[in-house]
Formats: structure tokens, C-alpha cells, sequence
């Protein structure tokens, strides 16, 4: 059953490592308690839309600096908010040819940043996309259907397809036996990345190692301290908890066969690996540390230096008929590095976190609760600022399934599918047969779906068997659109949450 696996896929996924670099130094870098000069940026830096589609989310973040940030737009289309960490752009209803379109985000008059956008027509599309695993692999021979086209992913899991008149519907079928197959409803965007939610094996990988010594902070190991080694580049992340002065921190990544990163090494006080920190003894970085497939790079030795303890405190508000399980906390540094700490497993609503009094760092908290029935639902609450107090952390309710009732039996690829509704987001519906059956897989943002009829592509929803299904909600997403221009099951970063339903059964026809 996916269920599990999934599961842990996405809380582990919450508090997943960033990825950042800069020019390499062991002093007065990102983390070295001097302030960093103010920044502002965006994401996405560029997008490909279709007219009459529907909106796109645009993100800023604002470094070094707290001033409001301004939101403006040149070119066809209209624009969400006008101030904020966030707007949308929602493209033209119809336009005649390519339309090039600028939305800015300012913030005060030296900072500004822009997103540039490309609308095309909505006639037919040439749609190049990506077939990726779980872990961002990419997934070969796999079937890619649109309609009646059909084609298989190359090498690294890339496809095209001419001649798409969107909104369209997007099926992949896996190689293999039995075949494992998905679909993404009502797209509209000429290069989707599809995450293929049956394919979590991490391939043939690069793979290196990152070592140095650690000097500075209290002796390692010591009783009641632990130290972490974090490394984030734009293509690996990896972490460790650190047991001697000499360290190893072993990467795997995918890409080109060298990556260029950031080190961070803490050092703090702990009950235990995974209990939540009581004070902070050290912190030191290194930065543009280059690590190449297959070897190790021996240079990354780092220098603690006290970094102070400061803390962050609020609550967590739980769902109707819920329970909080757990609240875990990382801290994400100015180059989006994040490194998980520990986690409170009690049922506290409230709660005051630890956190480093002097790095250019926020705090990221994520909690989980769970239902009678077995539905659970989390929040993630990034970029919460050192010292922040009365913090409120949401977490959302459950989204459950409706219809058919538990136990059906003559379903088909006929039969609807249904769950109640929470504003907003995408849905995952997952449909999962036995080790000798087809699997089945729907992203949507509708309420409803059906087992996708993919007999043409040879993954035929076979009779008289047994299967188990659930229902994944992720937000905020305005579309499916949005989601697959993502490259990950849930974001490495930014706040976030997500539902994931009890699971019912239903036999075959």
C-alpha cells in the first residue's frame, strides 16, 4: 500500500534540506552574525502560460530587510494582490500571437525583483514536459499519452508532444509488469514537470562525500549535545549528525556529475537525536564547497563560534475532532538551507521552541494531527523571524472520501469518486491494487475523478480485484498548472500544508 510510504514521504519531504551557495568563506559569510546586505527575490524567475488559463501564484522574499513589498505589472493580463509576500497573474482571455509580460515586485526603491512571462496562444501546443520520481530522478520509457499522441520519456525522463489543444488531460503508464500508471486533469502549460508517485527509487545517482574538521564549540561527542552537518546545493542536500571532530557527510544528487554548495554545522544541547534543542553552543559555515561525482571533498573544515539561544513561542490550532501529534522545528538560513532539529511529540497545543539568537536565519515549524478515522493533516509555517512570538500555526482539516461507500464492489472505470471539500489546492487520488495489479494515480482540482480507462496504453483496470484508495490534498495551489511547475511531490520550502485521507476498499467489476 502507498499510503505509508507516501506518508512518509511527505512529513520527511516537510522538513527536507534546501538547497543555496555562495562565494566560499569561513567568516563574515551568510551565517557569520554579520548582517547580510538586504536582498529580493523571486519565484518563479520565469513561467510559459497559455491564454484563458488560469492564474499563477508569484512569490517574493524579502532578506536583510523589513519593509513592505509592492506589486506591478507590464503587459496584458491582471494582477492578485498589489502588496504582500504574494500575488497571482491570471493571463488574457484570448491573445494573437506571443505576449511578453513583466510583473515586479519592489521593495522601498533599491530593491526590486521580476518575473518574466511569456503568454501564448491557446490554440495548439507543442507541450515538453518531464516524467520525475519522487526524489526528482528522472523516469525513461515511460508512456506519455495526450489524447490520442503518444510517446516515451527519454533518458532523463523527457518527453514532446505536438499539436495539444489545452486544457488537456495528461496520462503516463510505467514500464514494467504490472504497469503503474497516473493522470493530470485540465492542464494548460506548455512544460509540466510530473512527479510519478509509484517511482521512488533513487536511480543511478551521483554520489560524493563532503568531509572536514570541526574546530571551535565544546568537545565532540559530549554527553547531552549533539552537533549537525547540513549540506544544501542547487542540485544535493544531505545531513548528519556529527560524532567526532573529523566529520563525513555522504550526497547523492542527480544532474551534472558536479555540485557546488553550502556547508552549515551546529552545535547545541539535547535530551537526544530527534528531542528538540534546549540551547544553541555553536555555529560555524562554509561556503562554495565543490563536490564531484565519486570523490570526496576534504576541504570543508569549519569554525564554531557561540551563536547565543533566543526562542519563538505561539500555537498550534487543530481541526474539529482532531489531535496535535507532533510539531517538529528546522531553521532555513539566508541561502535556504534548512536543517531539521527535533520534534515535540506530546499533544500540546502551545508551544516555545529554542532557536539561535545571532544567524541570519527563520525558523520553519510543522505540525501534524491526527483523526479517529485515520485521516491526517499538517501545516508548515516557514520563515517565522527569532524572538517571534504568539505565532499561529493552522493546521487544516481532513479531506475525506464521500463516494463510493467503503467496501463497493462491481466499480469500474465508470464510477465516481468523491471527497468533501477544502478551499483550495490539488487533489491526489490514489488508487492501489495488489503486487500483481495495476496502480492507479489522478492529480486534480476538482472533488471528484475516475479510475483512468488506459487499456489503449496496455494498463487495463483488471476485473474482479481487490483495491484500496485515498485522497492527498496539497495547497496553495491555484491549479494543476501550478503544481507541476513545482519539480517536487510537496515544496522543498515556503509555507505549506496538505491532507491525507482514511483509506477506504472497493472491489472490481
Amino acid at each position: 500500500m502507498l499510503r505509508g510510504p507516501l506518508l512518509t514521504i511527505v512529513v520527511s519531504s516537510l522538513c527536507a534540506l534546501g538547497c543555496g551557495a555562495s562565494a566560499r568563506s569561513n567568516a563574515g559569510g551568510p551565517d557569520s552574525g554579520v548582517p547580510p546586505a538586504a536582498s529580493l527575490s523571486v519565484s518563479p524567475t520565469s513561467q510559459r502560460v497559455v491564454a484563458g488559463s488560469s492564474a499563477v501564484t508569484l512569490r517574493a522574499t524579502l532578506v536583510g530587510a523589513s519593509v513592505p513589498i509592492t506589486w506591478t505589472l507590464s503587459g496584458p493580463g491582471t494582477l492578485g494582490a498589489s502588496s504582500g509576500e504574494q500575488t497571482t497573474y491570471t493571463p488574457p482571455a484570448t491573445t494573437a500571437a506571443e505576449a511578453a509580460v513583466t510583473v515586479s515586485a519592489s521593495a522601498g526603491p533599491q530593491l526590486r525583483a521580476s518575473v518574466s512571462i511569456t503568454v501564448v496562444p491557446s490554440a495548439e501546443l507543442v507541450v515538453a514536459g518531464r516524467v520525475v520520481g519522487v526524489l526528482g530522478n528522472g523516469l525513461s520509457g515511460a508512456t506519455v499519452a495526450i489524447g490520442g499522441r503518444t510517446t516515451l520519456t527519454d533518458a532523463d525522463g523527457r518527453f514532446s508532444i505536438s499539436g495539444v489543444t489545452p486544457p488537456y488531460d495528461l496520462a503516463i503508464v510505467s514500464p514494467g509488469n504490472p504497469p503503474m500508471a497516473g493522470l493530470y486533469r485540465g492542464l494548460t502549460r506548455p512544460d509540466p514537470t510530473l512527479v510519478f508517485l509509484f517511482f521512488i527509487t533513487p536511480g543511478d545517482a551521483n554520489s560524493g562525500v563532503v568531509s572536514g574538521r570541526i574546530s571551535g564549540g565544546d568537545p565532540i561527542p559530549s554527553d547531552g549535545e549533539l552537533t549537525g552537518a547540513v549540506f544544501a546545493s542547487p542540485e544535493a542536500t544531505g545531513g548528519t549528525i556529527v560524532g567526532s571532530r573529523d566529520y563525513s557527510l555522504p550526497l547523492f544528487w542527480f544532474g551534472p556529475t558536479t555540485t557546488i554548495g553550502t556547508v552549515h554545522v551546529l552545535q547545541w544541547k539535547s535530551p537526544g537525536v530527534g528531542r528538540l534543542p534546549t540551547s544553541y553552543i555553536g555555529f560555524g559555515t562554509v561556503t562554495a564547497v565543490r563536490v564531484i561525482d565519486d570523490q570526496t571533498a576534504a576541504d570543508a573544515s569549519v569554525l564554531l563560534y557561540d551563536p547565543g539561544t533566543a526562542s519563538i513561542s505561539g500555537q498550534v490550532i487543530a481541526p474539529a475532532g482532531a489531535t496535535v501529534t507532533s510539531k517538529a522545528l528546522a531553521l532555513k538560513f539566508a541561502d535556504h538551507a534548512i536543517l531539521p532539529l527535533g520534534a515535540d511529540i506530546t499533544g500540546d497545543t502551545r508551544f516555545s521552541f529554542p532557536v539561535p539568537a545571532n544567524l541570519t536565519h527563520t525558523a520553519v515549524v510543522t505540525a501534524l494531527a491526527e483523526f479517529p478515522a485515520g485521516a491526517q493533516s499538517f501545516r508548515r509555517e516557514s520563515g517565522i523571524a527569532r524572538r517571534a512570538t504568539d505565532v499561529s500555526i493552522a493546521i487544516p482539516g481532513s479531506v475525506e472520501p464521500s463516494t463510493p461507500a467503503d467496501g463497493s464492489t462491481e466499480v469500474s472505470t465508470s464510477t465516481e469518486f468523491a471527497w468533501g471539500q477544502l478551499a483550495g489546492g490539488v487533489h491526489l487520488a490514489v488508487f492501489n491494487g495488489a503486487a500483481s495489479t495495476p496502480s492507479y494515480y489522478v492529480v486534480t482540482a476538482e472533488t471528484s475523478t475516475r479510475i483512468p480507462d488506459l487499456t489503449a496504453l496496455g494498463a487495463a483496470l483488471p476485473p474482479a480485484s481487490r483495491y484500496s484508495w485515498f485522497v492527498v490534498r496539497y495547497a496553495p495551489f491555484a491549479s494543476v498548472d501550478e503544481y507541476t511547475g513545482i519539480g517536487f511531490l510537496v515544496p522543498p520550502v515556503g509555507s505549506f500544508e496538505g491532507s491525507i485521507s482514511a483509506t477506504r476498499g472497493f472491489t472490481t467489476r
